[in-house]
């Protein structure tokens, strides 16, 4: 059986502010465990481009393209394409995508 190719990463500006604000405020308390943590972000992610499809459907996306995966309680909320994946944010799972980012249309498009 071939194998499946590995699906490149890309981040959104968005997604970069996202992280660098998760960064800031973990950082306030422990500049490592801030480290750690974005780390750990960022290794779940990249597993995404060998499992594409292992994220959930997000709710808020009528179209059934967009996905999300959960690190602790942060969403990373992502666009599947042919060719790559797409971070389009990073975000605390209470806060609500509707509201905060003008839903699923109101995140950085790929280039």
């Amino acid at each position: 059986m071939p194998r499946r190719k590995r699906l490149p990463l890309r981040w959104s500006a968005t997604a970069e502010r996202n992280l660098e604000s998760i960064h800031a405020y973990i950082a306030a308390d422990s500049l490592l465990a801030a480290d750690r943590f974005i780390a750990r972000i960022r290794r779940a992610a990249e597993r995404l481009g060998n499992l594409p499809y292992s994220g959930e459907v997000l709710q808020e996306d009528e179209r059934g393209q967009v996905r999300e995966i959960y690190v602790k309680s942060y969403r990373v909320v992502y666009l599947r394409s042919e060719d790559d994946l797409f971070v389009l944010s990073v975000v605390h799972g209470a806060r609500n995508l509707a509201r905060d980012h003008g839903g699923v249309g109101g995140f950085d498009e790929p280039a």
